[in-house]
């Protein structure tokens, strides 16, 4: 077998068997090369990352814990070799979806044969192939040149990328069903006919000789620390049990307050990194939103249209390094991405200050025409909106929900998926449809997805979304196990079997990074393996219950364990409606929740102060001024639609905490750690600081490992309360 023989091999590598080495060279080094070349798009540059791939595959192949995994561990050192070319050449990869229709159709192999066949040259017909390859969806593209340009068997792609073979079967079919006869043809001949120069392997031979293989030691402690300019350290103490401390706790943001026990936001002269960063928010990349925080105000700096490498080279990232790569905190906003105040921004600028956004359709639909379902509608528009928000936020990952619950079947939505002889409504034992529950919020109907119609039309929606580019995955909002949507009408085992098949069709479907978040109040017993994230909802406002907080961690680090990456879970906190978002409750419950979630988690956050259904709401007193009805006519529109609709909550408008603008980097530490081993009490580090979240009932003394000065109190030193 092919995993046996390569763990064969680098054992015998481990063991100085130079050979060895080059037999694994030539087995790998097409994968690489083709891979580099969908990547960059010039073959002698392709050459050169697939050298110094395989030199660091050397020299770092004593650190590989399991060789069984060799293949995608390779794709990872190339994939990542790749964008490094790119950042350095600041190159401007187009997308299939950037590339007019009419020059694809100009480079089709029939125009090429009427017009250009007797001149054709091997370079020309090179980039006769790269016209028709951008064709092609990224998933399909890729599979077809490691097919053809690296030689790889289904069974070597599959453990490549890391997906399953039957999906690299699906995809090798839709890319030649796209494609005709004629220029599949031309596709085969040209990736086929390309020769890796022989120099290639002798330059890795030559070089890996000068390289020594050391095990690699065992990894060094962060401090000491560096002193090379300012960070940002986050440093929160919430107290979320003794109600003897909550009047204390209850005065951040407070201009009668003398002391700021609750939150400390502190200056320090230490990095961990010798390359000092910038003061803005979100390091990732947030350029044309650079945030200056003076007081509880925010300026927002409009940059100009000067290029900015390091924000291409985050548009340029995959899912996944996006994922992994952006900084912390990570706020997420729902439907909607107002919030009441900073009416200063546009609703781009607003949408756009958050890293995870859905649902934003960009103007387009579903159709079901014989059985295929396709998005329809202006596609320039949808680009041209999906690039605005982008440019503003390269760290962006958008969502679009696709609905397994149910609507009015009188909808236009739902006439353009399902005919009036396949409607696959739940229905009772006597036939009659069952409406939602409970019937006067969720006046629609429920949608059975245990209905082979249903399940295809769900997992044709999927596909079509991931085929588009514009959006990094998918949400399944209604997903609930512990509370089933069939509930009365199937069985439990039949409903779970029923979502378990849908989502492994999907998967079968789609590249490996596409993210398939699901709606739930905690763990799950079906999907784990095939979903990227859970939306954790947290209705209760009641933030001194040390239950309820300790059944939230105890979810949320059960998810960052279980679930597939990129990990993009989600938690979604609800604020007291009925008082100001600036009150003292309602700052020390978002500050417990924020603080919570980044000792415990790497995913989204968002403490939202959507109002209950028909709940009474002081703050609209707030907004309800002459200037700003005049001044912010789009924003006071929306705000008195979401009271005139129901049961929306505010359409999921929220209030924008200055507390979320700290930039903590990337995190160090683990998740769930107590500080020095004290119950209730939590620590994690972060490039930029520290996180501490503390339910333990009384306050508590924190040392630090360096000097440091708190913004709001003014305190320096190593020891903070």
């Amino acid at each position: 077998m092919e995993k046996e023989s390569d763990v064969q091999l680098i054992q015998r590598i481990l063991s100085g068997d130079e050979a060895a080495f080059g037999i694994l060279v030539d087995k790998h080094q097409r994968g690489v090369h083709a891979l580099a070349w969908r990547k960059i798009g010039d073959f002698h540059d392709a050459e050169e990352i697939t050298q110094d791939t395989f030199l660091q595959v050397y020299k770092k192949l004593p650190t590989l814990k399991d060789p069984y995994k060799f293949a995608g561990w390779l794709y990872v050192i190339a994939n990542r070799l790749c964008i490094d070319w790119i950042r350095k050449k600041n190159l401007a990869i187009q997308s299939l979806e950037d590339t007019p229709v009419e020059d694809i159709e100009k480079a089709s192999y029939t125009h090429h044969v009427l017009e250009q066949s007797e001149i054709a040259s091997s370079e020309h017909r090179r980039e006769i192939v790269k016209k028709l390859l951008a064709k092609l969806p990224e998933s399909e593209r890729t599979v077809m040149t490691l097919h053809y340009l690296g030689e790889m068997t289904v069974k070597e792609i599959s453990k490549f990328l890391g997906v399953s073979v039957s999906a690299i079967h699906n995809r090798l079919y839709r890319a030649r069903k796209r494609l005709q006869a004629q220029e599949e043809r031309l596709v085969q001949e040209v990736l086929s006919s390309v020769q890796i120069s022989t120099s290639v392997k002798q330059n890795i031979m030559r070089r890996a000789a000068d390289i020594e293989l050391t095990p690699s030691p065992a990894p060094k402690p962060l401090l000491p620390w560096v002193a090379f300019g300012t960070a940002v350290v986050l440093v929160a103490l919430l107290l979320g049990v003794s109600n003897q401390h909550l009047l204390r706790f209850q005065r951040p943001y407070s201009f009668e307050a003398a002391s700021e026990p609750t939150i400390e936001i502190i200056d320090t002269d230490i990095v961990l990194d010798i390359v000092s960063k910038p003061a803005v928010r979100n390091q990732a990349g947030r350029a044309t939103l650079t945030r200056k925080t003076s007081g509880t105000s925010t300026q927002v700096s409009h940059t100009g249209s000067t290029p900015n490498t390091f924000k291409d080279s985050r548009r340029q990232l995959s899912v996944m390094e996006k994922v992994q790569t952006r900084s912390l905190p990570s706020i997420t906003a729902p439907w909607a991405g107002w919030f009441v105040n900073k009416h200063h921004l546009s609703y781009a600028e607003m949408t756009a200050s958050h890293d995870m956004f859905w649902s934003p359709e960009f103007g387009l639909r579903f159709q079901r025409t014989d059985g295929e379902v396709s998005l329809v509608g202006d596609w320039r528009e949808a680009r041209r909106q999906q690039e605005a928000l982008l440019n503003l936020n390269p760290n962006m990952i958008l969502l679009l929900e696709v609905d397994m619950r149910g609507t009015d079947p009188e909808s236009p939505f739902l006439k353009a998926l399902y005919s009036s002889d396949d409607f696959p409504w739940v229905r009772d034992a006597s036939g009659k449809i069952i409406l939602g529950a409970p019937a006067e919020q969720y006046r629609n109907l429920l949608i059975d997805f245990t209905h082979p119609n249903a399940q295809d039309i769900i997992v044709d929606q999927v596909i079509a979304i991931a085929e588009s580019g514009l959006w990094d995955g998918i949400l399944f909002n209604h997903w609930d196990e512990k509370g089933v949507v069939l509930k009365g009408y199937r069985s439990y085992e039949a409903e779970q079997n029923a979502r378990e098949f849908i989502l492994q069709r999907i998967r079968n479907a789609i590249k490996d990074d596409f993210l398939i978040i699901v709606g739930g109040s905690g763990k799950l017993r079906f999907g784990a393996p095939y979903i990227n994230g859970i939306i954790l909802y947290s209705d209760h406002q009641d933030f001194s219950n040390d239950q309820q907080l300790m059944e939230l961690e105890s979810n949320l680090l059960w998810a960052e364990k279980n679930i597939r990456e990129p990990k993009t879970n989600y938690l979604q906190a609800k604020g007291i409606g009925s008082e100001l978002p600036l009150s003292p409750t309602n700052q020390q419950a978002m500050r417990c929740f924020t603080t919570l979630f980044l000792t415990h988690s790497d995913g989204y956050f968002l403490y939202t102060m959507g109002v209950d259904w028909k709940e009474p709401h002081r703050h609209d007193d707030l907004y309800r001024n002459f200037t700003q009805k005049h001044t912010y006519p789009d924003y006071w529109k929306q705000h008195a639609n979401s009271h005139d609709s129901f049961p929306l909550e505010h359409c999921d408008t929220h209030y924008w905490y200055d507390f979320w603008d700290t930039d903590l980097g990337q995190p160090v530490d683990g998740k769930g750690q107590f500080y020095r081993g004290r119950k209730g009490l939590f620590i994690r580090e972060f490039t930029n600081g520290w996180v501490i979240y503390n339910r333990s009932g009384k306050a508590q003394k924190i040392q630090l490992p360096a000097s440091a000065t708190s913004v709001a109190s003014g305190i320096s030193g190593t020891s903070h309360t």
